[in-house]
């Protein structure tokens, strides 16, 4: 009789044990998943390689302002606050320059080396970042456009359209357009989006543009439109597999 109870016991303690190391091994797993939502829910970009482009550079000064602004050196801003931005969210930032310089006099030249560059780093996205300027000193307010054949291309820049006419004071709200011309748009196998972040040529607003604080409130909302359209890209990153809410 005692080595029955016995029997019993044992396989009782058996089972009890079994079910604690069972029930250990689900709270791990559901500790780990809660953690790496938590970890891509705070950084979204993370595994996403970004390329960011500070137009013109150099002997090629872009548009000049009112004032006598540079384009260029206003692009450059913006791109450098802009790669702060994605690598707070988890991107790597492939930047086409950091300095005041250009690959060559030929338009075409420097055009090509940047191209080559986003795809020696497996760019996924290429952000160029330039200003606009007209001869009616009355066009105002910031663009993004695609290439017309570009579907990801569209999306991208309707994601960021519509994050600057959200976190930003516009002079003048614009659509994401569509543009054919821009050899850069060609030259890059990846989706690519130009954002004219403003009118040179439009006194108030190149005032805008030449202000740290504003410059600092465009590159955090094309941050934030780059991470609506990963959010709801069709492929969605490693991270975003683990997620535990619905981002649509």
């Amino acid at each position: 009789m005692f080595f029955i109870r016995s029997f019993h016991t044992n396989r009782l303690l058996r089972s009890g044990a079994f079910l604690l190391v069972l029930c250990i091994i689900i709270f791990c797993f559901c500790l780990g998943k809660q953690r790496v939502a938590t970890a891509a829910s705070s950084q979204p970009l993370m595994g996403r390689i970004i390329a960011v482009d500070a137009g013109h550079g150099g002997s090629d000064p872009g548009a000049v302002g009112v004032s006598g602004s540079e384009e260029k050196t206003i692009n450059l801003q913006l791109a450098l606050l802009l790669q702060k931005e994605l690598e707070r969210y988890g991107a790597t930032v492939v930047m086409t320059r950091t300095e005041d310089m250009c690959y060559s006099d030929v338009k075409k030249e420097d055009l090509d080396a940047r191209a080559d560059l986003v795809s020696d780093h497996e760019g996924e996205i290429l952000l160029s970042m330039q200003c606009n300027a007209d001869p009616d000193p009355r066009c105002c307010g910031a663009q993004v456009f695609y290439h017309p054949q570009s579907e990801q291309g569209e999306k991208l820049a309707k994601a960021i359209q519509k994050a600057v006419l959200h976190d930003t004071d516009q002079l003048k709200e614009r659509e994401a357009q569509s543009l054919n011309g821009p050899y850069l748009m060609k030259a890059v196998a990846v989706p690519v989006v130009i954002v004219e972040a403003g009118f040179l040529s439009h006194s108030e607003e190149e005032t805008m543009l030449l202000d740290e604080d504003y410059q600092k409130e465009i590159a955090a909302a094309v941050c934030r439109g780059v991470v609506n359209y990963y959010e709801k890209a069709d492929a969605p990153s490693f991270f975003s597999l683990f997620r535990t809410e619905d981002n649509n």
